[in-house]
C-alpha cells in the first residue's frame, strides 16, 4: 500500500510517518510545507490513500490559517478530484481536524470550511473522507 502523508514533519505526521516507516506492506510518500500544492496532483497518481494532517494552528497572522487549512485542503480535494475523474480511482483521505471546528475562531473557522471542502469531495465524487476531530 502506497499512503501520502500531508503535514509529514508536524507532530501528528511525523509521527505517523515514523510508525509506518516500522510497516513492510506500507510505502509512504510525504508531504511538507517546503513542497508545493502543484506537485499533489502527481503525487497521487499511485497513492492509495491520504492521510490529511497539514495544518495551522499558531501562526503568526490569520491569514496563514487561510493558506494553510483552506486553500491546501482545497487544492488537495481539486488533486484527489481530478485523479477520480481521469482514472476513476477514489482515493481515501483521513483528515486529521480539531475540536475547535465548531468554534467561531479564525482557527476553528479554517477547520470547519476545510471539513467542508472534503464532504463537498465526497459528496460529488463518492470519495471516503473520514474526518477526526483531535
Amino acid at each position: 500500500m502506497k499512503v501520502l502523508v500531508t503535514g509529514a514533519e508536524g507532530f501528528i505526521g511525523s509521527n505517523l510517518c515514523q510508525y509506518l516507516a516500522e510497516r513492510e506492506n506500507v510505502e509512504t510518500l510525504c508531504f511538507t510545507r517546503d513542497n508545493s500544492s502543484t506537485i499533489l496532483p502527481d503525487m497521487l497518481q499511485t497513492v492509495d490513500l491520504v492521510y490529511h494532517c497539514a495544518g495551522i494552528n499558531r501562526p503568526k497572522s490569520n491569514e496563514e490559517f487561510v493558506t494553510g487549512n483552506i486553500e491546501l485542503t482545497n487544492a488537495l480535494c481539486e488533486a484527489v478530484s481530478s485523479v477520480s475523474s481521469s482514472v476513476g480511482k477514489k482515493i481515501p483521505i483521513v483528515y486529521t481536524s480539531s475540536i475547535h471546528a465548531v468554534n467561531d475562531s479564525p482557527y476553528g473557522n479554517s477547520k470547519q470550511i476545510a471539513e467542508e471542502h472534503l464532504f463537498q469531495l465526497q459528496n460529488k465524487h463518492e470519495i471516503p473522507v473520514y474526518v477526526f476531530r483531535l
